[in-house]
């Protein structure tokens, strides 16, 4: 997953989808914040989008950037989805509770 706020922030689109269309594990679902109406990919939070397509984050590792107050309500939210504490990274968690 990678989010964005518009559109044109998805500098590296057109690599990371050849990357996902030739790679049988590799994924690539780009989340756009404020689309164009021409947009037809998954919209609104990138981490909603987590939330709305796994059931459960409990098998995964989860490796996040950003800014660290969003961080932080990622992190809580993905708790309460079943994340593991262990398993969630991000430098952010060195400077917030």
């Amino acid at each position: 997953y990678w989010g964005v706020r518009e559109e044109s922030a998805l500098y590296a689109h057109s690599e990371m989808q050849a990357w996902a269309d030739s790679r049988k594990n590799f994924e690539f679902i780009p989340v756009v914040e404020n689309p164009t109406d021409s947009w037809t990919g998954h919209t609104g939070y990138v981490h909603k989008a987590v939330m709305s397509d796994i059931v459960s984050l409990a098998p995964y590792d989860i490796y996040m950037a950003g800014r660290f107050d969003m961080i932080g309500i990622v992190r809580d939210d993905f708790l309460n989805h079943g994340a593991i504490r262990e398993n969630m990274y991000a430098d952010a968690f060195a400077f917030i509770k």
